[in-house]
């Protein structure tokens, strides 16, 4: 008995709601529709970002049930507006100035961050590396062109070789981290003055 009164009411709600569907969808869409011909107001040639503002801003005036259908007239809008776009190609909008005060490869790298933040975990991790490794080179590179000043200053040529080597932890994996190890402290014992042992 009581399932039935359940499996009742639960006929009762949808029914009302796919009646609050058609009863909400025929009026907007007459609405929309000045003269009643569907298929000329959904051409491409109309304006729909102006219908999914409007379906926006009507939309509070509504009970949750008829906003949330209310906020698919909207999304349906939204996709004409976007496949009118696609059609016409009206991205003046979306389309900004180059950048031209930077390199390539530097656009390269912004790009490489910018997408990192939506890349899974893995995939971030691997790209980070990367991005680590590439600032370790430049500035390992930055070092090697200032060797002579380096010189002038009595750095030693180790410091600069166990950086250079540094550069590469990031990417290595363990074993290999583990011989960069030993090759840095083989690097220090070399660089020890003799008059220590």
């Amino acid at each position: 008995m009581n399932e039935k009164i359940i499996n009742n009411h639960e006929d009762k709600v949808k029914g009302n709601k796919a009646l609050n569907f058609s009863s909400l969808i025929i009026p907007v869409f007459l609405l929309l529709t000045r003269n009643g011909n569907i298929s000329e107001k959904l051409s491409l040639d109309n304006d729909f970002q102006s219908k999914v503002e409007m379906v926006k801003n009507i939309k509070p005036y509504f009970t949750e049930d008829e906003q949330l259908l209310l906020s698919k007239v909207q999304d349906v809008f939204d996709i004409l507006n976007k496949v009118k776009r696609l059609n016409k190609q009206e991205y003046d909008n979306e389309i900004n100035a180059l950048n031209t005060d930077i390199s390539r490869i530097e656009r390269k790298e912004r790009i490489l961050t910018e997408m990192v933040k939506y890349m899974d975990k893995d995939k971030r991790q691997i790209v980070d590396k990367v991005l680590r490794t590439k600032g370790r080179l430049e500035e390992t590179k930055t070092n090697m062109e200032t060797q002579n000043i380096l010189e002038a200053q009595k750095i030693d040529k180790f410091d600069s070789l166990l950086h250079f080597i540094r550069c590469f932890e990031p990417i290595m994996n363990d074993s290999s981290n583990k011989k960069i190890k030993k090759i840095q402290k083989v690097l220090e014992i070399m660089k020890t003055p003799e008059d220590r042992f």
